[in-house]
This record gives C-alpha cells, structure tokens and sequence, in this order.
C-alpha cells in the first residue's frame, strides 16, 4: 500500500481530499485539514518504507535471540529492534522532513497560506522589489532545509567512521 501512495504526485492526493472527500461524504474538509491530512498520509508512507528498510538492514538471528530470551514479540520490536532501525534511518528521516517542508509550498492549490502564498500577497500589497520578496522566500526555504541538513550531518558525522 506504501508504495501505491508515494507513487501517486501528492498534488493529486491534496486534488482528491479536496475534490473527491467531500462529494462522497457529504461534508466540506477546511482546506488547512485537507493540506495536513493530505501531507501526513504521503509522509507516513515514505517513513514507513524508511523504518521498513532499517528493519530490514539488521542482522538476522536478533528477532530469534530476544525471543529466547524471554521477550515477546511486541517487547521484541519495541525494544530491540526498532531502536536499531530508527538509529540506522535518521539520515533517511531527516531528508523525508526536508521533502515535507518543500512539499508545505502545494498547499496554495486549496487557498491555504503558506510561505510562497504570503510572498505573493506581499508583492501584490507593496507592488515593489518583487524580485528582492521571491529571492527572499527562496533563501528561507534554502535556509531551512540546508539547516536541517546541516544539523543532521553534523549530529550523524561521528557514525560515519
């Protein structure tokens, strides 16, 4: 099912919640709940595959030991392995929460406010330096994810050797 979600663009899955959902439910979403709704479902699936993969990268025969140790199979995973797992995926977490923050920008396609959204509306209020408004933006979003990144690099840089 993971792999059908990240397949599908997220500008569709925010389409369908704000289009589809309503008619078959009879209901309006507000469009801040339907970009959110929208956004935690594609991310949960790229953590799920992210998690997923760092199970899986663990060396076999631990599952087994911890069970002959006495542990059952929620303790298990909650207390041998997943830890393991999310050590080995931050890197990969972290660059899901970068494509997060990029993926906010789509959320002006169902009138909600973001960033690029604001900057517009700033442009369009003072009607000067419109260049100077977007760079601006720009360098917020660049600052924002190299932050992130750098953050992480250097939190993680000692696991490398």
């Amino acid at each position: 099912m993971a792999e059908v979600i990240r397949g599908i663009p997220l500008i569709f899955v925010i389409f369908w919640l704000w289009y589809l959902l309503p008619m078959l439910t009879g209901s309006d979403l507000p469009g801040a709940v339907t970009v959110t709704v929208a956004l935690a479902w594609f991310t949960a699936a790229s953590v799920m595959h992210s998690v997923l993969a760092g199970l899986q990268s663990l060396p076999g025969g631990q599952y087994e030991a911890a069970l002959t140790q006495g542990f059952t199979p929620g303790q298990t995973l909650r207390l041998i392995l997943l830890p393991q797992a999310l050590r080995n995926v931050q890197p990969s977490l972290v660059g899901i929460l970068i494509g997060l923050l990029k993926d906010t920008s789509l959320a002006f396609i169902v009138n909600v406010p973001e960033l690029t959204t604001v900057a517009g509306q700033v442009n369009n209020r003072v009607q000067i330096y419109p260049l100077a408004i977007f760079v601006f933006t720009g360098a917020v979003y660049y600052l924002l994810c190299c932050g992130l990144s750098l953050l992480a690099n250097r939190r993680y840089a000692g696991r490398a050797a």
